[in-house]
């Protein structure tokens, strides 16, 4: 899981509960991460609340 806080990002692995969720491969999941490949990509799938994963990406940079 990745959650975004002020200073930085913050990863952890094991199963948590997510208010969104984006599934695939590693590669296609940085591609979307630096919005090279847009989240409703087939290579991807989101589940959850998608206004936050719009947000999440407008307002993180890479």
């Amino acid at each position: 899981m990745v959650t975004r806080a002020p200073e930085a990002l913050r990863w952890e692995r094991g199963p948590v509960e997510a208010d969104v969720v984006v599934s695939g491969a590693v590669a296609d999941l940085m591609l979307v991460v630096s919005r090279r490949v847009p989240p409703q990509d087939d290579r991807v799938t989101v589940t959850g609340d998608r206004a936050l994963l719009d947000h999440w990406l407008a307002h993180t940079a890479f």
